[in-house]
């Protein structure tokens, strides 16, 4: 009996050496830490508060700073405008001075009709005229004299108006054979060819205007308060290229289908290296926000 206590006893003197030892290990302190960083033992929340049960934890000071944010919008460049070039009279496609890709002023002709009997029609008008201005001439000598009514004054005047009328309406359909350009762009689409017969309102060409581009994308309810027109921003392009530009539009009604707002961004483009419909993501750098830096 005596040898059995004297084992448990040597055993339970073990036991309280070992914990003792794993108390006093950790009290040398670590070499080449960062000096923000502390090392504490905090008791376990399940287990007895006993100096063996101690948990280390590290303690470390943040500060906070100031983050720049980026908001990103997909979106797709589009030509800063397009128009279809329309005949506003009828007649053969007489000449078709530029080419599909042409680039083209504005007030240049890009489709040209044959003037067939226009010409005649205005010089039959201005005939006309001359003979209306005499009538009115006499018209008003004779009454300076008292030998002509007021009404008789009256309709030589009309007839005078209406000659000019048709003067100007000659020239006018004489001027329509010539579709010009409104503003500097290229021409994308060139659907007649000469000889062709068109009619009033037929599309002669597709005109677009490609400096500046935009790049548009559309943006949710939730991030359409971060954007305003004059802020800068970059676009990425699936081609790989990055431009600047700012933003000349953020709508103020969302879309009835998608519930977004469509956005614009205007992109110079000088050099016309870009083009209508590249897949892009448009970067906007909001203010800075206040934040800590907390590595995973």
């Amino acid at each position: 009996m005596k040898r059995t206590y004297l084992s448990a006893l040597a055993v339970a003197g073990l036991i309280g050496l070992w914990l003792l030892s794993g108390q006093f290990g950790d009290d040398a302190p670590a070499q080449g830490g960062s000096p923000a960083t502390t090392t504490i033992a905090i008791p376990s929340a399940r287990e007895n508060t006993g100096p063996s049960n101690r948990v280390p934890v590290r303690v470390r000071d943040f500060t906070a700073r100031a983050h720049a944010t980026v908001s990103i919008v997909r979106g797709r460049t589009q030509a800063y405008r397009t128009v279809a070039l329309r005949s506003q009279t009828s007649g053969y496609v007489e000449k078709l001075p530029y080419s599909k890709g042409s680039r083209v002023s504005g007030g240049e002709t890009v489709c040209e009709l044959d003037i067939d009997a226009r010409a005649a029609s205005l010089n039959e008008a201005r005939a006309l005229l001359r003979s209306r201005q005499l009538e009115y001439d006499a018209a008003m000598e004779l009454a300076e004299k008292g030998h002509r009514s007021e009404t008789q004054t009256a309709a030589a005047r009309a007839n005078l108006d209406a000659a000019r009328a048709m003067v100007k309406r000659a020239e006018n359909e004489i001027s329509y054979t010539k579709i010009t350009a409104p503003f500097e762009g290229v021409i994308e689409e060139l659907p007649v060819e000469i000889g062709d017969y068109i009619g009033k309102g037929t599309v002669c060409a597709h005109l677009v205007d490609d400096d500046p581009m935009l790049v548009v994308g559309h943006v949710s309810e939730r991030e359409v308060g971060k954007f305003a027109v004059g802020d800068r921003g970059t676009a990425r392009l699936i081609t790989g290229e990055t431009v600047e530009g700012t933003i000349r539009f953020v709508a103020k009604s969302a879309s009835q289908e998608t519930r977004t707002f469509r956005l614009e961004l205007e992109i110079p483009n000088s050099d016309y290296r870009l083009r209508d419909g590249i897949t892009a993501e448009i970067a906007v750098h909001a203010d800075p926000v206040m934040a800590h830096f907390i590595s995973p």
